[in-house]
């Protein structure tokens, strides 16, 4: 089961294993955030793929957050602006994922 902040769904597509995945979704929260090890095992698959972060991890370093481009909310409680990143799904199977923070978007096809 996937939880949003208010929607609450269950997929209906069988889950590819992490080596056939193009991009990776982490809802971390910024201070229990998935432990080093998590990130790890996702970024090390062969065919690495990109992710995405609501929140900046602060209780790891920085090799173990994605790239700042990826990454909604870069700061700690007061500095957190509540952005999104968003997902926009067409009927062809193309994916476009979207930082709230900076606009920055980037687009995946369904195999």
């Amino acid at each position: 089961m996937v939880r949003n902040h208010r929607v609450r769904f269950r997929p209906r597509i069988t889950p590819r294993p992490l080596d056939e995945e193009r991009s990776w979704f982490g809802r971390r929260a910024r201070a229990t955030a998935g432990a080093a090890e998590t990130f790890d095992i996702v970024t090390s698959a062969p065919t690495a793929p990109d992710l995405w972060q609501v929140h900046r991890s602060l209780d790891t370093d920085a090799a173990h957050n994605t790239e700042d481009d990826l990454i909604a909310n870069q700061g700690e409680a007061e500095a957190d602006e509540a952005h999104w990143v968003r997902a926009v799904v067409d009927a062809t199977g193309l994916v476009e994922l979207t930082n709230g923070r900076n606009g920055h978007a980037r687009t995946y096809q369904a195999r």
